[in-house]
């Protein structure tokens, strides 16, 4: 995770190497959170997904519309891990379907391709710049806006290591054949 200074945030250079964006809700009579309260909450999240907590279903009392509504972590990354329609229930009806499904979400996930790391990526963004210069797609003014929207279409993916080889075999295979014809030019 990356955390900004409190006075200034991140830059869009270090925003670049962000592969998902976390947006906290708040209220929006103060919507401020300082560093500190940022990092507990995202820590609080990433330990209680690791341990498939189930989320906390809000009391009739705590229904209201100041009381936190959702998991700070977005939608779409808490509906992957939690399904809060089967917490309608009563918490002893549900405790057994979460367990099951808490156990087969870990036997896909074991069987699962981790995910690409970053010096992979990094080394990917590289080579797809160096061929988009030479087949002129980009220029090099307008390079580095370009390649942030292609870094950001490609986190929205989460690939694997399997899946930047590949893209990286296309990127050859173009080099290849750029080369392969300006010798046929000569």
């Amino acid at each position: 995770m990356i955390f900004g200074p409190e006075d200034r945030g991140l830059s869009n250079q270090e925003l670049t190497y962000a592969q998902r964006f976390i947006k906290i809700p708040t209220d929006p009579g103060y919507s401020a959170l300082n560093l500190a309260q940022a990092v507990a909450i995202c820590c609080y999240e990433l330990y209680r997904a690791s341990q498939a907590l189930p989320p906390t279903v809000p009391t009739p009392e705590q229904k209201s519309p100041k009381a936190l509504r959702s998991s700070p972590l977005s939608g779409k990354q808490s509906e992957s891990i939690f399904n809060p329609t089967q917490w309608e229930s009563t918490p002893n009806e549900a405790q057994p379907q979460f367990q099951a499904q808490s156990k087969a979400q870990s036997k896909a996930q074991s069987k699962a391709q981790p995910k690409a790391q970053i010096n992979e990526l990094e080394g990917y963004y590289q080579h797809l710049e160096r061929v988009l210069l030479q087949v002129e797609y980009l220029y090099p003014h307008t390079a580095a806006s370009r390649m942030r929207k292609f870094r950001h279409l490609l986190h929205r993916t989460s690939p694997t290591s399997d899946d930047v080889a590949l893209l990286r075999g296309i990127l050859r295979q173009v080099e290849w054949a750029l080369s392969d014809s300006k010798k046929g030019q000569l």
